[in-house]
């Protein structure tokens, strides 16, 4: 969500990328069924945001979601 982002530029506070899979097969949308299932996450290094303004804020959303998505892949 943008909103994190923004809040993590204006406090000059890092990005810390998570990617989890799995969970959808435990917990569908709109149900309330909880299915036996592996969920995975992986934690990755922080994304520092020196240097990165409001205005840029969706290109640095892009470049952390590339990441997310990179590590998803590789679960």
């Amino acid at each position: 969500k943008k909103g994190g982002f923004i809040t993590a530029i204006d406090m000059g506070l890092p990005i810390l990328p998570i990617t989890i899979r799995g969970s959808y097969e435990i917990l569908q949308k709109k149900s309330f069924v909880i299915h036996p299932g592996v969920v995975r996450m992986k934690i990755l290094p922080e994304e520092p945001i020196e240097g990165w303004t409001i205005e840029r804020k969706e290109e640095l959303t892009a470049q952390v979601r590339e990441r997310i998505v990179a590590a998803f892949e590789e679960l």
